[in-house]
């Protein structure tokens, strides 16, 4: 047999006998890549759960801080008195029934007399057009200018107007 040679990298012969075998590239068994796999995963359920940790806390102390800082202007929120409901005429035969409650300050106090609440709605919803008060942009109108007229009347005492019972036939 001829005497065979490789050739190396930089030319020269290499005598067959002399080559070494290189070990194979060590390759991934099933299973050994596992704890691999899961890493990435453990880490993005732990950024996620931060994420949502951060946010929690944080929305909690802007809802603190809004409820310290509040508006100094702003009187605090007394009891809901509740209205009797009343009917009222409308134009054309119709009529409403209209009950309600009335959020009022903190410095209201108790036994709020609600004999001038029914007189203002009264005022402020006879005579109205039952297909005005069907129109729901014109229904929080008039309930904007009841809250007015309502606080006007009990001294700026009462802050909202929460309607319980509103019918018309």
């Amino acid at each position: 047999m001829p005497d065979r040679r490789i050739v190396g990298s930089a030319g020269a012969r290499i005598p067959r006998a002399s080559v070494q075998a290189q070990p194979p590239p060590p390759q991934e068994t099933r299973g050994g890549g596992r704890g691999v796999r899961i890493v990435p995963v453990l880490a993005g359920v732990l950024v996620v759960a931060a994420l949502a940790l951060a946010a929690a806390v944080f929305l909690l102390a802007r809802g603190d801080q809004a409820a310290q800082s509040g508006d100094p202007g702003a009187p605090a929120e007394g009891a809901v008195v509740a209205v009797e409901p009343v009917s009222v005429n409308l134009a054309d035969g119709h009529y409403l029934r209209v009950g309600f409650s009335m959020q009022m300050t903190a410095e209201a106090g108790d036994g709020v007399d609600t004999a001038r609440a029914q007189d203002t709605v009264i005022a402020l919803y006879s005579g109205r057009k039952a297909e005005d008060l069907a129109d729901g942009d014109q229904r929080e109108q008039l309930r904007g200018e009841l809250v007015r007229q309502l606080s006007e009347a009990y001294g700026g005492d009462v802050m909202e107007v929460y309607f319980t019972d509103f019918v018309t036939q």
